[in-house]
């Protein structure tokens, strides 16, 4: 398996493809011009979208699944609690530019996805939205906006909770195996180095 990383649009959302063979999910998929950097590296790994998963339902995070979607007609999946802000990614109060995101698949508690060849298990981490989650496939951790480098997501915004942040990072620091860490901000990181410097888990 092999992960190929893109920031997209002006938030600097990073969008990634995890691609086994010809086979290829999408995490998360940010509006902006950087969608057909996406598209033409797709098209040069001659890779099939199987579906796209979504960490939770920012505008900068799903703005720019329609074009996917409409590129490969695969299946959209988010948690439940965050599917109606996706759908109207395009009315965000911040007037960014975000298309409406198609979502075709909700699951609202801890699950595994059985996506083709790819196992992905969900859990749900709400704090920076209430259905924030992390999905873990192999090696490889996509924390969204719930864990960054050093670093948490925000819970000042309108639908966070800082109260559930607290408790989902206790979760996290209670994941017994290491995993690269693919934040959808900055850089990446390992859970191993975020359990040792990261104020907000190691407190």
């Amino acid at each position: 398996m092999e992960v190929k990383s893109f920031s997209v649009g002006d938030l600097g959302t990073n969008c990634y493809v995890v691609y086994d063979k010809d086979e290829a999910l999408i995490i998360d998929m940010a509006y902006g011009n950087e969608v057909g950097d996406i598209l033409n590296f797709l098209a040069e790994k001659g890779l099939k979208v199987k579906a796209v998963l979504l960490t939770h339902g920012h505008f900068d995070h799903v703005g720019g699944v329609a074009i996917i979607k409409k590129s490969f007609d695969c299946p959209i999946y988010i948690n439940r609690r965050d599917a109606d802000m996706a759908r109207h990614a395009d009315r965000n109060k911040y007037g960014c530019i975000a298309l409406a995101c198609p979502i075709t698949e909700e699951f609202e508690e801890d699950c595994d996805l059985y996506i083709s060849d790819f196992e992905v298990k969900v859990l749900t981490t709400p704090g920076h939205t209430l259905g924030s989650v992390c999905y873990f496939i192999e090696n490889a951790m996509f924390s969204g906006d719930t864990l960054f480098a050093r670093s948490i997501g925000r819970t000042d915004l309108d639908g966070s909770n800082a109260t559930l942040m607290a408790q989902s990072l206790k979760r996290i620091v209670a994941i017994e195996s290491d995993y690269t860490v693919y934040p959808g901000h900055m850089e990446q990181t390992t859970l191993a180095e975020e359990k040792k410097y990261n104020y907000f888990l190691c407190r």
